[in-house]
């Protein structure tokens, strides 16, 4: 009877041992596409943050552009809304080319509105204007900022490094610094300069360690 049941329970027992080898390889892939799957969601909740974050910065921007506009003589010709009234000239095209120099709160407005409109080319020629002739206004560096952030758009991360630089460099106690050290690593990530991205980042941390661009890098770490 014992032999009996030991030539039924080996077979069984060998089968058992079969099927561990076989399960082991699945579940490793499973496991490795769980991982693959959560290493894709933080991607896309970090992308998530950045475009919340320039969407906030943007507005904020706007807000501050409008409070200025409208405590400056002049201010009547912009509404409560911030769009230019009606007894206001409407201009289509930059300054440079239409032949007339626009004043500086108007022309800082149209290159914000062709740059949120995603006229980037547009509100590039609007911001280097802007910069080429009233480079001491109080809203210079963000000027400076924007501007990078037209190459960025434009996928011109070489160009934009260097307009991001140059905001760092001119205006060290500029509101938009900060954002521009964290773009800046973004488009040095962008042309595969990762180590030059971490000491940027790395600066902006001792720089700048309670601005809202440091509490994001510390998160995107």
């Amino acid at each position: 009877m014992r032999l009996i049941l030991l030539c039924i329970c080996l077979p069984l027992l060998g089968g058992c041992a079969l099927v561990e080898p076989t399960t082991q390889p699945a579940l490793q892939t499973e496991l490795l596409q769980l991982r693959q799957q959560q290493n894709d969601l933080a991607q896309r909740l970090q992308q998530l943050e950045v475009i919340q974050s320039q969407f906030d910065l943007r507005m904020r921007d706007q807000e501050n552009l409008m409070a200025h506009l409208r405590s400056t003589p002049g201010a009547q010709m912009v509404t409560q809304s911030g769009e230019m009234a009606t007894t206001a000239p409407t201009v289509a095209a930059p300054a440079a080319t239409a032949g007339a120099l626009l004043p500086a709160n108007e022309l800082y407005m149209q290159a914000f509105a062709d740059y949120t409109g995603g006229q980037f080319r547009q509100a590039a020629v609007g911001f280097e204007s802007f910069l080429e002739h009233y480079s001491d206004n109080p809203y210079a560096g963000n000027a400076q900022f924007w501007l990078g952030e037209c190459f960025y758009g434009l996928q011109q991360y070489p160009r934009a490094i260097q307009e991001y630089q140059k905001t760092v460099e001119r205006y060290p106690q500029g509101g938009k610094t900060p954002e521009a050290l964290l773009k800046m690593a973004a488009a040095l990530r962008e042309t595969n300069q990762s180590g030059l991205a971490r000491d940027v980042l790395r600066a902006l941390q001792q720089q700048y360690p309670d601005s809202a661009a440091a509490q994001r890098a510390r998160l995107g770490q």
